[in-house]
């Protein structure tokens, strides 16, 4: 008989927990404050995609914070499998403007750490969870009147997967190998600012 996944393996666990990360993170207030910015995004890539809000989004500013949810696609785009793993990270990135151009369209550097968890694959070996550290570079292009902003990126995961071992019963906990292998696979991000 396999042993039950711990509670924060559940679906259900899951969504409390990402649902109450993005309730306690600092400015939950969505109310309009001086000098504060939202935003909603999506993220597209062969690693996944997903949903992120990021805030603190100062016109002048040099950082924001951003949180979301992804799906994993780690064996789901060879058919390996039909289930996607799913990721909840938190990141606060650190801005250096690049250029600022005759039309007005503003190009940005950004980086920072983050965390990360979540129930995903590694290494085509079985779903379990998974903790660590994450940490992004990327380039930013904001538009002159325009609420939308084009990013690309770059994502690292140094974290621990606790993986079921096949054929027998007990689980290894192990290094988040997918967390590096695919750090190379760059991330598109598409930003709305919230009026």
């Amino acid at each position: 008989m396999l042993p039950r996944a711990p509670l924060f393996c559940s679906r259900n666990s899951l969504f409390a927990m990402a649902l109450l990360l993005l309730l306690l993170l600092p400015g939950q207030r969505m109310s309009a404050q001086a000098g504060r910015e939202w935003a909603l995004g999506s993220g597209h890539s062969l690693k996944g995609c997903g949903l992120f809000l990021e805030w603190d989004r100062r016109q002048e500013g040099r950082e924001f914070s951003r949180a979301g949810v992804r799906l994993d696609f780690d064996a789901v785009l060879t058919g390996e499998t039909a289930r996607p793993g799913y990721n909840v990270h938190y990141q606060k990135c650190f801005m250096t403007r690049l250029s600022d151009r005759k039309d007005g369209t503003q190009t940005y550097f950004y980086y920072g750490p983050g965390l990360c968890f979540g129930s995903v694959r590694d290494q085509r070996g079985s779903r379990g969870p998974v903790i660590g550290l994450s940490g992004t570079l990327g380039f930013r292009l904001r538009f002159p009147s325009s609420p939308v902003t084009l990013s690309a990126a770059l994502t690292t995961e140094l974290g621990l997967h606790l993986q079921q071992v096949a054929g027998a019963n007990n689980n290894i906990l192990r290094f988040y190998q997918n967390g590096l292998l695919r750090s190379w696979m760059p991330e598109i991000l598409i930003t709305y600012q919230l009026p």
